[in-house]
């Protein structure tokens, strides 16, 4: 059963606010929401969200969750070099990333987040609970300065199964 989402954002939506991720999902090691193969082996699985932002835009939301999470903010950059190379199931400084935000082994977090410049973004949830799914209520949205929709992208990986085929098939 999915928790009930917390109420403790002290962000509100706006009439300017876009959508990023609104509704449950869950996460297994071994197993992506699409069925796809996980990070078993490395001991995590994961789901991103990417989206488009200007500077001094709000990402704002909560999540909950039946077990601890790590919750991420990064750049598609420092995104891509974790999936590449698969140091650690960790995206912060000890394994040489630099993410905006971190919030490690929480069951919840609500978070209101600034965006420092233009561009794209990345949500990233990583359950490390071996053999647990967790089940997570997220909703994430992006509060604009402006009435110009954000451009929201589909998750680009969230198994280590997505990473090895995309390396295999830029190998040829």
């Amino acid at each position: 059963m999915i928790p009930a989402v917390s109420s403790t954002t002290s962000a509100q939506q706006t009439n300017n606010s876009q959508p990023i991720y609104n509704g449950s999902l869950q996460i297994t090691i071994g197993t992506d929401q699409n069925g796809n193969g996980g990070g078993a082996k490395l001991g995590c699985a994961w789901d991103n969200f990417t989206f488009t932002a200007q500077k001094n835009d709000v990402v704002v939301g909560n999540f909950t969750s039946d077990v601890r999470i790590d919750f991420y903010v990064v750049d598609p950059s420092t995104y891509h070099t974790w999936l590449q190379t698969w140091s650690a199931c960790a995206i912060n400084s000890d394994f040489g990333f630099t993410p905006l935000v971190i919030k490690m082994s929480k069951e919840s977090y609500a978070f209101n987040y600034t965006i420092p410049y233009n561009g794209q973004f990345v949500l990233v949830l990583v359950n490390q609970a071996i053999g647990t799914t967790a089940h997570i209520q997220f909703d994430a949205w992006l509060n604009t300065g402006s009435s110009t929709a954000a451009s929201i992208a589909t998750p680009v990986m969230s198994s280590v199964q997505n990473k090895l085929s995309s390396k295999i098939t830029s190998s040829f």
